[in-house]
C-alpha cells in the first residue's frame, strides 16, 4: 500500500548500492508494482528467500537477484523425479493450486512439465489463497494449521 510505496521511495532517494531483503515472494511482488521506486531507480534487490516461479520474469523483476533457487526449477525437477520413481506408466494427473501469483506460476510449471512427459491433465481445482471474509491466509503452513489443511483437502476431494 501507500506505506510500502513511501518506504521504497525513501530508500531509493538514499541511492543505496543495493537493498538486502524482500525475503517473501509477496513482498518482492509488491515492491515491483510501485512506480518510481527501486526497480525504476536501478537499485537491485538481493533476496535469499523469495522463491516463486512468478519472479522468474526478468522484464517484471529486472533488479531482483536471488541466492535461492526458483520454485519453478525445483518443482520441475520434483515432477521429473516422481515420474522416475512412480514409473513412466502414469498417463494422467490433476492440478490444484492457489489463486495468487505463487500458485499460478507453480501450476504453469507443473502443466508444462507434465505435458512434456506425456501426462494428460484430467482435473483442475484452485482455492483462494486468502479468505475473502477474514483476509486470513489459506493453504500456507498446512502442516501446522488444521483448518488450512482441511480447506485444501476439501478442494482436492472435489476433483477426485
Amino acid at each position: 500500500g501507500e506505506k510500502l510505496e513511501n518506504a521504497l521511495q525513501n530508500i531509493a532517494s538514499q541511492n543505496p548500492i543495493a537493498v538486502l531483503g524482500g525475503e517473501w515472494t509477496r513482498v518482492v511482488d509488491q515492491m515491483a508494482i510501485h512506480n518510481g521506486t527501486l526497480w525504476t531507480a536501478g537499485i537491485p534487490v538481493l533476496s535469499s528467500g523469495a522463491t516463486s516461479a512468478s519472479l522468474d520474469d526478468r522484464n517484471k523483476f529486472p533488479g531482483l537477484f536471488r541466492t535461492s533457487y526458483s520454485d519453478g526449477d525445483a518443482f520441475r525437477q520434483l515432477i521429473v523425479s516422481m515420474s522416475h520413481i512412480l514409473g513412466y506408466g502414469q498417463s494422467e494427473a490433476i492440478l490444484m493450486g492457489s489463486t495468487d501469483p505463487f500458485g499460478y506460476s507453480g501450476l504453469q510449471v507443473a502443466n508444462k512439465t507434465l505435458k512434456s512427459l506425456g501426462v494428460s491433465i484430467t482435473g483442475y481445482s484452485e482455492f483462494y489463497s486468502t479468505d475473502p471474509e477474514t483476509g486470513e491466509m489459506r493453504g500456507d503452513n498446512c502442516a501446522a494449521n488444521k483448518t488450512n489443511l482441511n480447506y485444501v483437502c476439501t478442494k482436492l476431494e472435489n476433483i477426485l
